[in-house]
């Protein structure tokens, strides 16, 4: 049968909803902690999901919830509903899901206190069982049934409006009802919504008592209002909405209607924005509104996938990894959660780039399930990559982290020259990372020159080499953070160390000011991610801003150009800076990535071989520099010329993991 373009963001929407703690306040039904299936099911699978659903309920004494989306039948004249799966046939029973004997079963099973059912197919009336089945039984019709049904027997069912209306009628909540809805609340409300389908609902009570059958919890109770909305979205999804509100102005409103958009109803807003006339105001306030049904989908996939894994350092390592990064400040540690993250992720890419908010936030999902120990094959994530188009930036993703989980990469040094004033320091500080996280640290004290901070530095590596020894792995890549001052006169991948230590190992200069706690780093840092995370592809003239010496003897004016957004890229120095350690200052401030030459002139030749290599940077400088140490064929490598601060995600997720 035909493809069904709103089945998957309808049930994640809809399970979204009914998982919610305050609203729908659903357990997972599957004993495997699942509560959403997906994609391609045989009606064989459906079958055994729902008897072991069915079972899982009864166990624990509670109320088996369903929703069943998708193409539904009824063969003949028999008002019989079948659910296809993805190997039925319509008109063929025993290739699909009799879905009035499932309900018959499990309403009938011992344990349970009840089941109730949401049907969105065509002729979804189909579904109710006879009142002799239900009376009939082990239980001797002592059972409770509540049905909702999108249609009647021989009506059509439409983009899957029940599920969406439904969800959307949950966040909003209904005036006047009580702490609880039930069905006969919930189908008042639907009923004007829905006008192209016949809403049905059907109660069945076989005289047990307690609790009655409630679907969900009723955001308005007590209050009256839905309070905007807004208690579904996170900080970044509220920001965003208040300015899409604003700038639709209050005469498309419709008397504040807006304002009752939430996360689950988000969906239907964006139905409602796209019957206004077309406009430019119209067209941006979708795209943000999408970026954030993108988001809360995330959201579900992570509370599938990873329950008992979200942590707030694990949310923004993964924000780091996914190239989310903004000038704007974060909700604190104490308060972020994967819903702001996810918004985050989603609103950070230029809203007119199609696919970039399904692409980062996929990377997001993969850093994150990577970080948690999920498996990345897991079902959660290939619907989702399904559902969104985003294979290449999944298979790039997974890539990217299975090569980080390589053995030579589970260890990494990281060594910071600690001075105040940005001259040679008395201490070193020192951090081993274990598969990202921090295993040990150490205070190393040393002279205040250079001879000193070499031999610390070089008793920082035998350190992490003790710790590497005896863990059986191996110490390959080592970040050594340095003040400009120092930076401009001192090589750390040169170190005598046997032999030079950039010839064993992965030595990247880092900018030791990325450490410092005040709160104006903090805000240069998060501008530097920003920069950092800006699309790579060469436009404008390359990759990087070149500044010949003359754009930047005045230290001053450089930082007022920065200020005023005049170089939005990487920054190239045509000319060897010599001793302009102010200079440098300024340029790393605002620069995570820093390109110069040294006792050269950085020619068309340097910028030509930057651009091209750019995705192998800035390792491929290393290797550079290697060839020209060994003397080998390709030790004439202008790129062994320059020398790079490539203060990257990995450096600047480490910066903000410190910060308490």
């Amino acid at each position: 049968m035909q493809d069904l373009p709103h089945l998957q963001q309808a049930a994640r929407g809809l399970s979204a909803a009914l998982a919610d703690p305050r609203l729908g306040a659903c357990a997972p039904g599957l004993p495997d902690g699942r509560k959403l299936m997906l994609g391609d099911l045989p009606a064989r699978r459906i079958e055994e999901a729902l008897r072991k659903a069915t079972a899982h309920a009864a166990t624990e004494g509670a109320t088996l919830l369903l929703a069943l989306l998708g193409h539904g039948f009824v063969p003949g004249s028999v008002p019989k509903l079948y659910l296809m799966g993805c190997d039925s046939v319509e008109g063929d029973e025993d290739s699909a899901v009799n879905v009035r004997e499932v309900l018959a079963r499990a309403a009938d099973k011992t344990g349970l206190n009840g089941v109730l059912a949401v049907i969105d197919t065509c002729a979804a009336a189909g579904a109710m069982p006879p009142a002799p089945e239900l009376s009939m039984g082990q239980l001797n019709g002592q059972t409770r049934l509540g049905l909702l049904m999108a249609t009647g027997v021989d009506q059509p069912a439409y983009d899957m409006t029940l599920s969406r209306e439904l969800a959307a009628v949950i966040g909003e909540g209904v005036t006047e009802a009580g702490p609880l809805l039930d069905l006969q609340k919930i189908a008042a409300v639907l009923t004007p919504r829905i006008t192209d389908q016949n809403v049905i609902f059907l109660e069945y009570g076989g005289g047990q008592g307690g609790e009655p059958l409630w679907l969900a919890h009723n955001r308005r109770w007590k209050t009256g209002r839905s309070d905007g909305g807004l208690q579904g979205l996170g900080a970044p999804g509220r920001a965003a909405l208040a300015v899409v509100l604003d700038v639709l102005g209050a005469e498309d409103r419709g008397q504040g209607d807006w304002t009752l958009s939430d996360a689950y109803h988000l969906p239907g807003l964006c139905d409602r924005l796209r019957a206004l006339p077309a406009a430019p105001t119209r067209d941006s306030a979708i795209r943000v509104l999408t970026c954030l049904v993108n988001a809360h989908e995330a959201c579900a996939v992570l509370r599938s996938l990873l329950p008992t894994k979200l942590t707030r350092r694990r949310l923004r390592r993964a924000m780091a990894g996914a190239g989310a990064l903004s000038s704007q400040p974060l909700p604190g540690p104490a308060a972020l959660t994967e819903v702001d993250a996810a918004e985050h992720v989603a609103l950070r890419v230029p809203p007119d780039e199609p696919g970039q908010c399904e692409a980062a936030l996929t990377r997001f999902l993969v850093e994150l399930a990577y970080d948690g120990g999920a498996d990345l094959q897991a079902p959660e994530l290939r619907d989702w990559v399904s559902a969104h188009d985003t294979l290449v930036a999944y298979n790039e993703a997974v890539d990217s982290c299975e090569r980080r989980s390589a053995p030579a990469d589970r260890l990494r040094l990281i060594v910071a020259l600690s001075s105040p004033t940005g001259d040679w320091p008395e201490q070193l500080d020192a951090w081993l990372l274990l598969d990202g996280a921090i295993r040990d640290t150490r205070v190393i004290y040393c002279a205040p020159d250079r001879p000193g901070a070499e031999e610390a530095l070089a008793a920082g590596v035998d350190w992490a080499k003790d710790h590497a020894d005896s863990l059986d792995l191996e110490l390959c890549h080592i970040d050594v953070a340095v003040p400009a001052k120092i930076m401009l006169q001192w090589r750390p991948e040169q170190l005598d160390y046997g032999e030079l230590l950039g010839l064993g190992h992965r030595v990247l200069i880092r900018w030791s000011g990325r450490l410092d706690p005040a709160r104006q780093a903090l805000r240069l840092n998060r501008l530097a991610w920003q920069r950092l995370a800006q699309p790579t592809a060469v436009t404008g003239g390359g990759r990087l801003s070149w500044l010949p010496a003359r754009q930047c003897s005045d230290p001053g004016e450089v930082r007022d150009a920065f200020r005023m957004g005049r170089y939005p890229k990487a920054i190239g120095l045509l000319d060897d800076p010599g001793a302009n350690d102010q200079l440098f200052e300024v340029l790393l401030q605002f620069s995570s990535v820093l390109i110069w030459p040294q006792h050269t002139g950085a020619g068309p030749e340097h910028r030509r071989r930057v651009d091209q290599e750019w995705d192998d940077l800035p390792l491929g400088f290393l290797l550079a520099y290697r060839d020209r140490w060994r003397g080998g064929a390709s030790g004439a490598n202008v790129m062994a010329d320059l020398r790079t601060v490539w203060d990257d995600h990995d450096w600047l997720a480490f910066c903000a993991s410190l910060r308490p």
